[in-house]
C-alpha cells in the first residue's frame, strides 16, 4: 500500500504527515510527500511512480491530484449533505436543512424570519466551510468564492437554523466500524484531545452500522441537549485528524485493502 500526503507549512497538518510516514514505515508500507502548486492542483516536481493501492491526504486540492493521476482508491468519496439527510434524518444535527439554488438563499432565510443562518455547499469537496452567515453579507461572500478554483456553479447550498453543540467529537470509520476518534471542540472553542465519551462512540457506531456513506470516512458528531446527532460525513482524504490515533487509522485502512487486491 502507498501513502501520498501533500506537504504542509502549517504545523499541525505536518504533525499529521510525520505520524502517517511513521505508521507506514513501522508496516513496511510506501510513502510519499508532494507539492501542488497554489490553485493548479498539479504537482511541483517529481511524480512519486507507484504500484498497487495509493491513499492521499492532504487538502481539497490532493483529491483532483490523485484523479488526474488516477492512484486507486486514492479518495473514498462520500455523499452530498442532502443525501446524508435522506440517511439519517433525526438523527443529523441540521435535520431541518434545506437544499437552495445559490440565487434562493437569501430570500429563503428572509422569509424564514432568519437574519443569520448556517450554510455549506451540497457537496463534499467543498468550495467554502459551512459557517454563520449574515443574511446581508451572503451574496457578497458568494460572490468572492466564485472565484476559486475548485468552485462548481452547479454546487447547490445547504441551508438551516443556527445550533449550538456542547461537544463535538470526529470519528474515523472504516468497514463500518470506529477505528480512531479526537474531542476538537467544546462549546464552539477548539478543543483538542484524544477522547470520547461511551455515548457519542456507540451513537457513532450505530449510525454507521446502517448508514455509512463509503468504507472509509470521517463522521463528525455532537452532543446538544442530552443528544447526540451527527454534524456532517467527511471524505476521509481531506479531512483534519486532531488527536486520532494515527496508526490505528492507517493501520486499518491498510488492511481494508489488502483484502479488496
Amino acid at each position: 500500500i502507498t501513502w501520498i500526503a501533500q506537504k504542509q507549512t502549517d504545523e499541525r497538518r505536518d504533525q499529521w504527515n510525520k505520524a502517517i510516514r511513521t505508521a507506514c514505515l513501522s508496516t513496511h508500507n510506501n510513502y510519499y510527500e508532494i507539492d501542488i502548486i497554489p490553485f493548479s492542483h498539479d504537482i511541483a516536481g517529481e511524480i512519486p511512480k507507484v504500484e498497487g493501492p495509493v491513499v492521499v491526504h492532504g487538502s481539497t486540492a490532493i483529491i483532483d491530484v490523485a484523479e488526474k493521476q488516477g492512484w486507486q482508491p486514492g479518495v473514498f468519496r462520500i455523499y452530498n449533505e442532502s443525501d446524508t439527510l435522506k440517511a439519517i434524518g433525526e438523527h443529523y444535527l441540521n435535520s431541518d436543512m434545506k437544499v437552495l439554488e445559490v440565487s434562493e438563499v437569501v430570500d429563503y432565510v428572509k422569509k424564514s424570519g432568519m437574519d443569520f443562518f448556517f450554510a455549506k455547499p451540497d457537496r463534499d469537496l467543498k468550495s467554502f466551510d459551512g459557517t454563520v452567515f449574515d443574511a446581508e453579507k451572503f451574496p457578497f461572500f458568494i460572490e468572492r468564492v466564485k472565484q476559486y478554483a475548485n468552485y462548481d456553479p452547479a454546487t447547490k447550498i445547504c441551508v438551516s437554523s443556527i445550533k449550538h453543540p456542547e461537544i463535538e467529537w470526529r470519528f474515523v470509520i472504516v468497514e463500518q466500524k470506529v477505528v480512531s476518534f479526537s474531542q476538537y471542540r467544546v462549546d464552539r472553542r477548539l478543543n483538542v484531545k484524544g477522547v470520547t465519551d461511551i455515548g457519542a462512540f456507540n451513537f457513532a457506531e450505530d449510525i454507521a452500522k446502517y448508514a455509512s456513506p463509503n468504507d472509509v470516512y470521517v463522521m463528525d458528531v455532537c452532543k446538544i441537549n442530552d443528544q447526540y446527532k451527527v454534524i456532517e460525513y467527511n471524505t476521509f482524504n481531506y479531512s483534519g485528524l486532531y488527536a486520532c490515533n494515527v496508526y490505528e487509522i492507517v493501520d486499518s485502512i491498510n488492511n481494508y485493502l489488502e483484502k479488496k487486491k
